[in-house]
């Protein structure tokens, strides 16, 4: 038999729990009882009182707890477009930027899928929850965009003067654009995660003629909004999956981040396939200087080691 939960709360969240659950069937402004059988959940709100039931009750109860007792971060709960990257780290592979607008009504069917701050996240697990994403996203108002830039173009913008905060504000900036474009309004709420001060960031945006202004620079590493989590991990999954495709061209299990590992493998290509490096890699990372190196290193020890024979 299924263990009920009961939860007290306030007006304010109620109307949260209505408004999503209605993505689900009609639940009436002065109560509701539904039963929802592909969540997993039988619902009755009287009064101030929510009760879940069903074998997903505890994981929903817990979900509403959450928002109560986080009362203290309004805007985490606020509708928000927000933007993010991943593979600016990563010594192989491309530089991925997502912008995604998440209205208030959409954050708990997020939070019930597992969506949260990527970095909380193991890559294993954001393969498995964005296919989630992508299963129950035309149930929401959630719309998305994403940019892959991939190592050639990135290489050849480096190589041309950009440094990488300057290339990913202009990034965000035409994330954020094209998502505006296809919502057919400017957010009140536009948060970036911060990987610069504002000033710098606006300053690297000077020569763009379309710049969205009035953002709000989530703390580095922090929860500030869905909006940024739903953002970082879509981006995370679009690298990852690219990340596969480079590694089947390069024929080998590329590394992610920049570790020896990745330049013992940049050193390989540069001996047996050095064409290939520009292609899968970020070539102004410190990494290809140290696969030379060791390139240099290796072989001055194979010409002693002849010496000793």
């Amino acid at each position: 038999m299924s263990q009920t939960y009961t939860l007290k709360t306030t007006t304010s969240i109620i109307e949260e729990i209505q408004s999503y659950y209605n993505l689900f069937g009609q639940c009436a402004l002065e109560g509701c009882r539904q039963t929802i059988d592909h969540v997993g959940l039988d619902i009755t709100i009287e009064d101030d009182t929510v009760s879940f039931c069903g074998h997903n009750a505890k994981q929903a109860y817990q979900l509403w707890s959450t928002r109560v007792q986080n009362l203290h971060e309004p805007t985490y709960f606020d509708t928000a477009l927000g933007s993010d990257e991943s593979g600016a780290g990563d010594y192989f592979g491309p530089l991925t930027i997502v912008s995604a607008y998440v209205p208030k009504e959409s954050i708990a069917i997020l939070e019930q899928i597992g969506i949260r701050k990527s970095s909380k996240l193991t890559d294993e697990k954001i393969l498995e929850i964005v296919p989630e994403f992508i299963k129950i996203k035309d149930q929401t108002n959630i719309v998305y965009s994403a940019i892959v830039l991939n190592n050639q173009k990135y290489n050849e913008l480096i190589g041309k003067g950009l440094n990488l905060n300057q290339l990913k504000a202009i990034l965000h900036n035409q994330a954020l654009s094209k998502t505006i474009e296809k919502i057919g309004f400017k957010p009140e709420r536009i948060i970036v995660d911060q990987f610069v001060n504002e000033k710098n960031y606006f300053d690297y945006l000077k020569i763009q003629k379309n710049i969205i202004d009035n953002i709000l620079f989530s703390p580095a590493h922090s929860n500030y909004h869905i909006s940024i989590a739903l953002s970082s991990i879509i981006a995370r999954y679009m690298f990852l999956k690219e990340m596969d495709k480079l590694s089947s061209i390069a024929g080998l299990d590329l590394s992610k981040g920049s570790n020896s590992q990745a330049t013992n493998q940049a050193a390989f290509l540069l001996e047996n396939n050095p064409e290939m490096l520009p292609q899968v890699a970020k070539v102004h990372f410190i990494n290809t200087v140290k696969a030379k190196e060791k390139i240099k290193h290796d072989s001055l020890m194979r010409d002693l080691e002849t010496l000793r024979r």
